[in-house]
């Protein structure tokens, strides 16, 4: 219910659906960075919209090129690529 009452908001705000997208790169990279690096304090997992929002007044206010989205994209994918290989060894 809570995640219903953040897109609600998020869109009463008129947030698109490439900001929310923008947010949730930047929101996984940070965190398979943390993950990655070990940072004990980092939640395990991403579980609530609400991770994000502050996300998107981050991408809403930031001035980048769309180049710097697409290796974003990208970026992610290989982040949890080496996530996913990371965990794999550690369950052998």
């Amino acid at each position: 219910m809570a995640d219903e009452r953040l897109a609600a908001i998020l869109y009463r705000r008129g947030v698109t659906l490439v900001q929310l997208q923008r947010a949730i790169w930047l929101g996984c990279a940070r965190k398979y960075v943390a993950l990655l690096n070990g940072n004990e304090k980092a939640p395990m997992f991403i579980t609530s919209l609400s991770y994000f929002f502050a996300l998107v007044e981050e991408v809403d206010t930031s001035s980048v090129a769309e180049d710097y989205w697409k290796h974003m994209q990208s970026k992610v994918a290989q982040l949890e690529r080496m996530w996913r290989s990371t965990e794999t060894r550690e369950t052998k």
